[in-house]
Order: C-alpha cells, then structure tokens, then sequence
C-alpha cells in the first residue's frame, strides 16, 4: 500500500497435465531452419505427448542428453522459440497463433518440471503396478526401475530429482514400501 503501483513478476506456474496440441509438423515449422531447435521441439513434443497421464514425471532435463551437440540446451530453447513465435504471429500466421501458445505452455511447464528445489511438499498418487495404463506401466518401468511397484514409490524417486544438493522433502506415502520386498 505505501509503494503504490507495481507491476507484479510473472508466476511460476504451469500445468505439466495438459498434452501438446497440434501436430509433430506443426510445431517443426515454427523452428523454420533451425536444425538444433527443430531436434529440441521433436524431443519436447515426445515428451509432452503423454502429459495427461505422466504429468509431473516427465523430466525435461533428458533433452540433448542423446546428441548434445546437435540439440539446443534447455536454457536455450524457450528464447529461441519465443523469437521465432514473435515473428510469426507479427505476419498474421494462424499455425503459429495457434499451436505456438501450446508449444510455450510446454517450454514453460518444462522449465519448471527441470529445476531444482529446497524444498518439496507433496501428497503423492496412489495406484498399484496392476492398476497403471499401457504408457504408464511402460513409462515407469523405462525410468524409474527401481521403484515401478507402485505410483507413490516412482513419485518419492521424482521428488528426488527435484531436489537441490541440500534440499529436504515431506512427502505423504503409504507405509507398505518400507518392508515389502518388492520395493
């Protein structure tokens, strides 16, 4: 109240839930000739395709891990992408206006889903290995071996990716995990 009117920062909020909208070709044209950003957008579009279901496991820091000499580094991508959108939408291009916005929305839930935290607090699902859809079951299996008998279990391991060098978290879990030996 005493410092007046000040524009408020951007927050740092994205919905890692929502899937990428239009297709693998759509958003290849907005990377025009840009061969590093057109392998970035590919591996965000892969990532992102099955966000309903993965939501906040998918990791975008395994972007370029693959040919980091050929892919944009993830600091790299949301400026470029927010260059060539910028040009695009000031030439009145429908395609960018529409599948553009989606492909910010992925950059920034990616930037969010890529950083490390001090502190995460967190309720996690529940849902046994029998119960997970195809992609799911698959998914959980591919990166998270080691804790795949459970959804809450493959979400603590998440958490620990998220987590800076002295990073805590408090996360609710059910208590079968400690002694079976499954897990």
């Amino acid at each position: 109240k005493t410092g007046g009117y000040r524009e408020l920062p951007d927050m740092n909020i994205a919905c890692s839930g929502i899937p990428v909208q239009g297709s693998l070709d759509s958003w290849l044209k907005l990377a025009k000739s840009d061969e590093r950003l057109k392998r970035s957008l590919t591996q965000l579009y892969q990532l992102f395709e099955n966000a309903p279901t993965l939501g906040s496991l998918i990791n975008p820091a395994v972007i370029g891990k693959q040919d980091p000499m050929f892919t944009a580094k993830f600091e790299e991508i949301e400026p470029l992408l927010t260059y060539t959108l910028d040009i695009e939408k000031s030439k009145d291009n429908v395609e960018a206006d529409i599948f553009g916005n989606s492909a910010i929305d992925v950059v920034r839930a990616s930037k969010l889903l890529s950083m490390k935290f001090t502190l995460i607090n967190t309720n996690v699902p529940y849902l046994k290995r029998g119960n997970q859809e195809g992609s799911l079951l698959e998914f959980c299996e591919d990166e998270y071996p080691d804790s795949k008998a459970d959804l809450a279990t493959v979400f603590l391991e998440r958490c620990q990716y998220f987590l800076n060098n002295y990073g805590s978290y408090a996360v609710v879990t059910p208590q079968n995990w400690l002694s079976l030996g499954s897990y």
